[in-house]
């Protein structure tokens, strides 16, 4: 697989359970990153389930605790039902309490689960969620372009 990036983010290697690359903004976690996770299917998970995965317009399964989701919708890449969520999240590590704001694509590619995540956030205790949500639709378009970069090669040598 081979996704886009904003020119001048820095690469890195995944240092987390199933993310395999991360894209960091210049001016670091909080003014944006993108990140790439691929993770295992359950074994017992029918091609009917993996469909259902992308069907309706109720709260999508992946977002993580806490989460509220804005917005969801349908679309293809490379031809393969996928999901673009976006959602908002305040969270805190070692005392650093942050507001972030998400865009994420979910698809399934060859019995992985594949999650693009584009986030950008504000610390403090005070974070306004429409200052959030602003800052998040200046991040659209930016992911827009990154996921419209991803290639499978796989989808073309069938």
């Amino acid at each position: 697989m081979r996704i886009g990036y904003p020119k001048g983010w820095k690469a890195e290697e995944g240092d987390r359970p199933n993310v395999v690359q991360k894209f960091i903004s210049p001016k670091g976690y909080a003014d944006g990153s993108l990140v790439l996770t691929i993770g295992n299917l359950p074994e017992e998970a029918s091609d009917d389930d993996i469909k259902s995965l992308f069907v309706g317009d109720g709260p999508s399964d992946i977002l993580p605790d806490g989460a509220k989701q804005l917005t969801r919708r349908h679309t293809k890449i490379e031809q393969i039902d996928a999901d673009i969520i976006t959602y908002v999240i305040r969270t805190e590590r070692a005392g650093v309490k942050v507001a972030l704001h998400s865009h994420t694509l979910v698809l399934v590619v060859n019995r992985k689960l594949v999650v693009v995540n584009m986030s950008g956030g504000l610390t403090g205790d005070l974070v306004d969620e429409s200052a959030l949500i602003e800052r998040g639709k200046k991040m659209g378009p930016i992911f827009t372009l990154c996921i419209n970069r991803i290639v499978l090669p796989a989808a073309w040598n069938k």
